[in-house]
């Protein structure tokens, strides 16, 4: 069911992704970052990331939330007191793991942008590769293609670095957590508080408890990347363009008799503004009949 849902919301995205382009004016489409190559890279890869936080995921999100409820209850059963020394590691975990998704985060944002870049650079290369082929200009777009993935590529190297520091402190935790879980546990033994199977009852729930959060976590780099295609996608979604192609509103005539006169006529695109296409004088009268049906 889940992954029923999962795949529907992909198609409705691109759905509304794909619409919410084509209502856009023209001016839009003139901007560096609205070139084709840029809006098709967009439109095939951040439907499929706002996947990675639905569908399945919210599945094995319920299920560590059930597990987590089961554990907690039969450890504070058996021993409340190995169990609250246990959950004391919790917050670092959660440190390292909040560190570990605000890196994710960061660097989803910047290597979108750049890959958009190459995707353009792609794009715009395969469909005119005949002229390319004909300028003998290959080498010189393969190598503006590979230098748009240069900056990706530091970036995956840096986050790899510090997504290994960040990983490594969680688990870090985990095994102080057993450490002082066995410690505190043979403690209770020897005063007589628990047995040695009361011990494992309570270490037991809570490792099941833990491994489950780790595959709930496991998802986290989809998440980022979620977060950001959704902004984007929603951002685009929620724009109003300046001249709505898709609008009904206003009144509409049946019958419209008229001139239109053009005088003094001055024109420039909107992304190069100072550069005006006609600067006047420019004067032109055509007398139209229409009508509506």
């Amino acid at each position: 069911m889940f992954a029923i849902s999962g795949e529907n919301l992909t198609v409705r995205i691109r759905k509304m992704t794909l619409q919410s382009m084509l209502r856009q004016e023209i001016g839009w489409f003139d901007r560096q970052e609205n070139s084709t190559g840029a809006l098709t890279t967009r439109l095939a890869t951040d439907a499929s990331a706002v996947q990675g936080a639905a569908g399945i995921r919210i599945a094995t999100l319920l299920q560590a939330a059930t597990l987590l409820i089961a554990a907690l209850i039969i450890a504070f059963v058996y021993s409340w007191k190995l169990t609250l020394v246990i959950l004391a590691f919790i917050p670092l975990v959660v440190i390292g793991g909040a560190f570990q998704n605000k890196v994710l985060v960061g660097q989803a944002g910047k290597n979108q942008k750049q890959l958009e870049g190459a995707g353009k650079v792609a794009f715009e290369t395969i469909s005119n590769f005949r002229t390319v082929s004909m300028l003998g200009l290959q080498q010189k777009f393969f190598e503006a293609y590979e230098e748009r993935l240069q900056i990706p590529l530091r970036n995956e190297v840096t986050k790899a670095h510090t997504y290994g520091i960040a990983y490594s402190f969680s688990q870090a935790v985990i095994y102080f957590a057993y450490a002082a879980a066995f410690t505190f546990g043979a403690y209770l033994i020897t005063t007589g508080e628990m047995d040695f199977a009361g011990v494992f009852r309570v270490f037991g729930a809570l490792v099941f408890c833990a491994m489950g959060l780790g595959n709930a976590s496991s998802w986290a780099p989809d998440a980022a990347k979620a977060k950001i295609a959704a902004a984007r996608i929603f951002g685009l979604i929620d724009r109003t363009p300046e001249i709505d192609s898709s609008s009904t509103g206003g009144k509409q005539l049946e019958r419209l008799v008229g001139n239109i006169e053009f005088k003094d006529v001055r024109f420039a695109f909107p992304t190069r503004s100072h550069t005006p296409v006609s600067s006047g004088p420019l004067a032109c009268n055509n007398r139209f009949i229409t009508t509506f049906s």
